[in-house]
């Protein structure tokens, strides 16, 4: 008989035996010891054990949902109106038996008891996983991961925004070169800030137990910033992507230097730094009706590989 609890100290060994058993797809990294699972997804400060409900039978752990919370607007503490739910997983051969649905009911009576009014199924910047699920940012359910899709629409969510997962294979492409870019190259230089990039309690607590910096693109006349962007190492994905990889987060160009180029010429040189420092592959995530970003990471060199839904609760 299946019986349903809390999270257990104990449950870590059994949880990532499950990760590592469901094949969820070329977006989900491949875990090899709990310490990752304690980083993303146990350790940080606003993680509470009767957010993780776990499915047992004789013992085993067969199922698990994740439910937590979105911030608040300053992005400084978590707004408990806005209930998430991170992770639903049931074993293989236990699926198709009421396991998945009964789950995702105790995870959305767990939110709805802390004052949750809207439940969101995946959303990007979601609270946990982050570097091991959708690389390095929750872009939410990954198309690559296909069955949880079917199931959340059964269960009366709806899909609310696409994502586009786009790649650069870095060891295969050849960087961009046209006489605009030689010419943004002359007037412009790149820099590392190896600080925390985005100094806010959300950044640090989801991204700061991974390897980030910021580069930042800079007028060499002015010292002005033109652009920026976040880079963060995804080192779980090694061995299941075939190489080093890096993810690409908050691109970001200065108002009165957008449609010039500086976007693209941003990527293009921060590329080329992450190839010299043997990168293989880089990875970013960007909005299906965000256009004009979609159109830069094409122009340089980027490419869909694959898409994220988020699904709200109807």
């Amino acid at each position: 008989m299946i019986a349903y609890r809390t999270f257990r100290n104990t449950d870590p060994p059994q949880i990532l035996r499950l990760w590592n058993s469901c094949g969820f797809g070329r977006g989900a990294a491949g875990l090899r010891s709990c310490d990752v699972l304690d980083d993303v997804a146990f350790a940080p400060t606003y993680f509470d054990p009767s957010g993780l409900l776990v499915a047992e039978e004789n013992g085993r752990v067969v199922g698990y949902v994740h439910a937590g919370f979105a911030p608040d607007a300053t992005s400084s503490r978590l707004d408990h109106r806005q209930g998430i739910i991170n992770a639903l997983i049931v074993a293989p051969d236990y699926r198709g038996r009421g396991v998945g649905r009964e789950l995702l009911a105790r995870g959305e009576e767990y939110l709805r008891s802390r004052g949750a009014t809207t439940i969101i199924a995946g959303p990007a910047g979601a609270p946990f996983y982050h570097g091991i699920y959708g690389g390095a940012e929750f872009a939410g359910f990954l198309e690559s991961d296909p069955l949880i899709h079917g199931f959340l629409e059964s269960q009366r969510y709806r899909k609310a925004e696409t994502w586009l997962v786009m790649q650069r294979n870095l060891a295969r492409t050849r960087d961009p070169i046209s006489a605009k870019i030689l010419s943004l190259r002359r007037s412009t230089v790149l820099t590392t800030n190896e600080a925390d990039p985005l100094p806010n309690w959300w950044w640090s607590t989801r991204l700061g137990r991974l390897e980030t910096r910021r580069e930042s693109l800079l007028q060499k006349a002015t010292g002005a910033t033109i652009a920026d962007l976040a880079i963060v190492l995804l080192d779980f994905y090694y061995n299941c992507w075939g190489g080093r990889a890096a993810g690409i987060l908050d691109l970001k160009v200065e108002h009165s230097f957008r449609r010039q180029g500086y976007g693209r010429q941003l990527l293009v040189e921060t590329c080329k730094r992450l190839r010299e420092e043997g990168v293989d592959l880089v990875e970013g995530r960007v909005l299906d009706v965000d256009a004009p970003c979609v159109k830069v990471f094409e122009s340089a060199g980027f490419h869909v590989v694959d898409r994220g839904y988020t699904y709200i609760r109807m």
